[in-house]
């Protein structure tokens, strides 16, 4: 999808991806990456270390094997630090004109050509120095989310941070867009800092995300002459829309990405920007999987439609809103034979809308009864 999806946005450039090599390849992918002209860089490595270290899918405790003529000298890591290697590699092949958006592949999708919103500010004499980073919502800070205050701790001795240091949105390490030189830059910062620190073996750390916002919180880009562009969610090319779902976010915020959040087309089913338009990139859309499964099987598995061309549903789903003290569940259980006030957090969109595998909407999604009635 992520391939696919870019390719039907209209974009035409240079798609790079780290691979497995072609023999270890499932049926028809190689041939496929080659039919959608992607540089596809095959690799091996090695793990080792604690079992279980792992930050969803990415393994901790790696070598790369033959990305290096030499031995690979900086020892085992996780490979959510090694790809910036990779893509330190691929940036000195090209030139300084050329821009660049890194990005997590497994769970993010296209609308829209990514670079075209760039188009008058790369005409500009300072455009070289701007570094694009990706906040995630507003709910989850860098002091509320004990997953991103705990990376950001391993850089304590630096005695770096403020007390609005703990108020700042997270920045997501998964996206990060600039110019050739600005993107050089950020690359060899956060390989720096990872050789300095080396928090995956003093802390455990198997996350990337620590040094990403530690050098953008402490001013190191800034001080290495780049211009930092922190883009809030919803408003830049790169849409991160995790965070939205969850249990960090409060039961009364919890509900549908068209008709709570106001982010998604309620019947093209695009994901929009606040401001109403397409967003060129969505990023964490598998925390929405349920809420997102017709749209990305009819625009990109069928591939019956073009994003924001036609129409996913017959009208918008309607959203009715409801007192949490006075409102009751409705009288149906979901697949999981559980009632929706026992439904965790995490899976709420399994009963957002009608239609989808739950079948049966919540009141705290707009479809419940209220108590007395």
């Amino acid at each position: 999808m992520f391939v696919g999806s870019l390719r039907k946005a209209g974009f035409t450039g240079d798609i790079a991806l780290s691979v497995s090599p072609e023999k270890e390849m499932k049926r028809h992918v190689a041939a496929y990456l080659k039919n959608q002209h992607v540089l596809a860089y095959p690799f091996k490595f090695t793990c080792g270390g604690p079992r279980g270290r792992k930050l969803l899918v990415t393994p901790g405790g790696c070598v790369l094997d033959d990305w290096y003529r030499d031995r690979d000298a900086r020892g085992p890591r996780p490979l959510a630090i090694s790809r910036y290697e990779m893509y330190e590699t691929w940036l000195r092949q090209y030139s300084a004109e050329s821009y660049v958006l890194d990005l997590d592949t497994r769970d993010t999708f296209f609308q829209a050509d990514p670079f075209l919103p760039l188009a008058a500010r790369r005409s500009a004499a300072d455009h070289a120095r701007d570094l694009y980073v990706f906040e995630e919502d507003g709910l989850k800070t860098t002091g509320t989310c004990k997953w991103n205050k705990g990376w950001l701790r391993c850089f304590e001795a630096a005695k770096w941070h403020t007390p609005e240091t703990w108020t700042q949105p997270v920045r997501c390490s998964g996206s990060t867009l600039g110019s050739r030189d600005a993107m050089l830059k950020y690359v060899d910062a956060m390989l720096s800092a990872s050789d300095e620190w080396l928090c995956h073996r003093t802390k455990g750390i198997p996350s990337d995300q620590g040094y990403h916002n530690y050098l953008i919180l402490s001013g190191a880009h800034a001080r290495n002459g780049l211009r930092v562009v922190s883009e809030p969610r919803g408003s830049g090319v790169v849409h991160t829309i995790g965070a939205m779902n969850g249990n960090s976010v409060p039961m009364e915020l919890l509900g549908p990405l068209d008709t709570k959040w106001k982010v998604r087309d309620p019947v093209k089913g695009f994901i929009t920007n606040t401001d109403g338009s397409r967003s060129p990139v969505v990023h964490q859309w598998d925390r929405w999987a349920g809420e997102m499964k017709t749209f990305l099987t009819k625009a990109f598995v069928t591939d019956s439609f073009v994003p924001g061309k036609g129409e996913l549903y017959a009208r918008p789903f309607e959203f009715v809103a409801y007192d949490p003290k006075t409102c009751a569940d409705h009288p149906f259980v979901t697949k999981h034979k559980k009632g929706c006030d026992r439904l965790r957090a995490e899976n709420a969109d399994w009963v957002s809308q009608a239609g989808l595998k739950a079948t049966q909407a919540c009141c705290k999604f707009g479809g419940g009864i209220k108590k007395g009635a």
